[in-house]
């Protein structure tokens, strides 16, 4: 199996009809308006007046969605800015800096922030648009404050880095690190020397996974004099000697016995996840972006290894490569990673496509933030599909005439005749994923409207579906699968699902692992819809045809064991773990450490529980010593 993964720039970012409501011309007919909520964002960064402003702008944007075909839809960003600015500009008041000086170059005030950021909307543009992906703003902006000293001139010129930092949470090492690196010297430390890769326009989306280290800054000099000419500074991964004795008798681990620092470990060795900590580690420190991955093997055993960005010099190939460390033959289909911004775990797979994402060409990927946005904001309206209400529009075209003594536009011509409904909503999540189908929040929103709202009909679905499938299903296809496994269980109608699940099966024909969850989710549906002998058959068969799959067999054969047992089934289900277990196969022998998460053990375990709650402590006993 190949894990690579280099995919050129232009990938599966292909354009999908917008239906016809078309948005996008070349004109700029509504250039007035974002002019005058730029003026009005700069008027309430000095009176504090966010609240007023955010929603007569939330009102404008309604109204000219109203209005009829959109112009120029940099002009839709320029108002989605605003709004967030509004929202942020709040949160920025309420902040107390009563702990950082201005005299070593920070702000006085929340306010003297916010005014700085709205100053510099280059930067805020790219920063607001990430503080979207976190949970607490607030600690994004203070981010901000702790880099201040940093510079102006270098913080404008690594806009996307800042927007990294401030919108990242530190990877923490399972093992205490000494002397961690703060923000702030862990920014001056990639901005005063060379990197690998150019980090004033590598996307925030990537430096993410720079700025998530607390490395000491004395470790990252070492690596970078040591790895920063190495062709290859993710294999470092092979440079660490294998601690077999923890693997083998699980006897400590030898740098148990060391400050766990990067030389250290390079002098006595660890296992896969030291090994994957190290090269990481490595990588960061030159500039490459870079993750731990985890996976369960086909034993079931866990394993660790390491991803990193990759991009040739002098061509338009990059994107991330997982394969360091990664054997095919444990059959590791699936890697897990965390996302530096939400905290969330997600698939290597995603992350990948993210990449690709997000070397897009700026405009396409803030396009697809609007689209987005857009469509969060029409829904609000869309149940009623009436016209939008073109008050605050009008108001703003007045106010415009007033601060700017000439209007482009008469407000009385400002008239709704469109209707604000579904079909809308869909147009702008259409477009959405025609600029960048890996923008995770469009996803997110479908899935919104399908489970918690009952807004987007089933039949609609099949678009997006379509889109998965024909665009993501051959070389992202952990990610497209997921998708399609967290929607159709919204889907009201069992046997639409169920036909739903039997064309996946078919898309997915090359991956078991993903046949496996398929059949999992086929089981569930039909658990939960009172067809239980249906569902054991699923299970069932989702068990026996991945037996050297412990993702797989381990879930199924639990479900079917509840199933069985529920049923007062038990001796079924004793033999149907008797069947499993002997047709799997026995693992090489590891510590107590590892042995427990082995099919083989975990079956075997299984079976010799149920032999003794129905009194066979003979045949317990022998399952339970063929375990050792």
């Amino acid at each position: 199996m190949k894990y690579a993964h280099k995919r050129a720039l232009t990938l599966f970012f292909l354009c999908v009809s917008l239906g016809g409501w078309g948005v996008l011309t070349a004109r700029a007919d509504d250039a007035w308006l974002s002019k005058i909520a730029l003026s009005e964002l700069n008027r309430a960064a000095e009176n504090g007046e966010f609240d007023e402003l955010g929603k007569q702008v939330k009102g404008a944007i309604m109204g000219r969605l109203s209005t009829g075909k959109i112009k120029n839809f940099d002009v839709m960003t320029d108002l989605i800015y605003v709004l967030r600015a509004c929202r942020y500009g709040q949160i920025a008041m309420e902040l107390d800096l009563t702990k950082t000086s201005a005299k070593d170059g920070t702000f006085k005030d929340g306010k003297e922030l916010f005014q700085w950021l709205v100053a510099n909307r280059g930067l805020s543009r790219v920063l607001f648009r990430g503080m979207e992906d976190v949970s607490d703003p607030r600690k994004s902006l203070m981010a901000v404050v702790e880099l201040k000293p940093v510079g102006n001139k270098t913080l404008l010129a690594y806009s996307e880095l800042v927007t990294a930092f401030a919108t990242s949470r530190s990877a923490r090492c399972y093992h205490k690190q000494p002397a961690p690196a703060s923000i702030r010297e862990s920014f001056m430390y990639y901005t005063t020397r060379k990197m690998r890769y150019d980090l004033k326009t590598m996307p925030y989306e990537l430096s993410r996974y720079l700025a998530d280290t607390e490395l000491s800054i004395k470790e990252r000099n070492w690596a970078y004099g040591k790895y920063s000419r190495h062709p290859s500074p993710v294999q470092s991964y092979k440079a660490l000697k294998y601690d077999s004795d923890h693997l083998r008798d699980g006897t400590p681990k030898k740098i148990s016995k060391l400050e766990f620092t990067l030389p250290n470990l390079l002098k006595v060795g660890g296992v896969c996840i030291e090994q994957a900590y190290y090269s990481s580690e490595i990588c960061k420190a030159v500039g490459i972006p870079a993750k731990i991955v985890t996976g369960r093997g086909a034993s079931g055993i866990s394993h660790a290894w390491t991803m990193c960005f990759v991009k040739t010099p002098r061509s338009h190939g990059a994107g991330w490569d997982s394969s360091t460390g990664r054997y095919g033959s444990q059959k590791y289909f699936v890697g897990n990673v965390q996302n530096p911004a939400t905290g969330r775990g997600m698939f290597d797979i995603e992350l990948m496509l993210e990449g690709a994402a997000a070397l897009l060409k700026p405009t396409r990927r803030e396009d697809a933030d609007t689209a987005t946005s857009l469509a969060i904001l029409a829904a609000d309206l869309a149940n009623a599909g009436k016209l939008g209400d073109t008050t605050d529009l009008k108001a703003m075209a007045a106010l415009y005439k007033k601060r700017f003594a000439k209007s482009p536009v008469d407000p009385e011509t400002l008239n709704a005749t469109v209707k604000i409904d579904m079909v809308m909503v869909e147009d702008f999540l259409s477009m959405a994923l025609a600029c960048n189908i890996a923008h995770r929040p469009v996803w997110d929103f479908i899935l919104e409207l399908r489970v918690n709202r009952d807004m987007l009909e089933v039949s609609h679905l099949r678009k997006f579906f379509d889109v998965l499938t024909s665009k993501t299903a051959k070389a992202y296809p952990d990610y497209s699968c997921d998708m399609v496994l967290r929607i159709v269980p919204s889907m009201s109608k069992h046997a639409a699902r169920m036909n739903v699940y039997k064309n996946a099966l078919r898309v997915y024909a090359a991956r078991r692992d993903l046949q496996g969850r398929i059949l999992l989710a086929c089981g569930d549906d039909c658990a939960g819809n009172d067809k239980p002998a249906l569902a054991l058959k699923f299970y069932e068969s989702a068990a026996m045809k991945n037996l050297d799959l412990a993702v797989v067999v381990t879930p199924a054969s639990r479900k079917a064991e509840k199933l069985l047992v529920d049923a007062g089934k038990t001796k079924a289900a004793i033999a149907m773990y008797a069947k499993l277990f002997k047709a799997t196969k026995k693992p090489r022998k590891v510590s107590e450490n590892f042995t427990g998460q082995t099919t083989y053990n975990i079956l075997g375990t299984r079976l010799a529980d149920l032999l003794e709650s129905i009194g066979d402590a003979r045949n317990a006993q022998k399952t339970r010593a063929m375990l050792k």
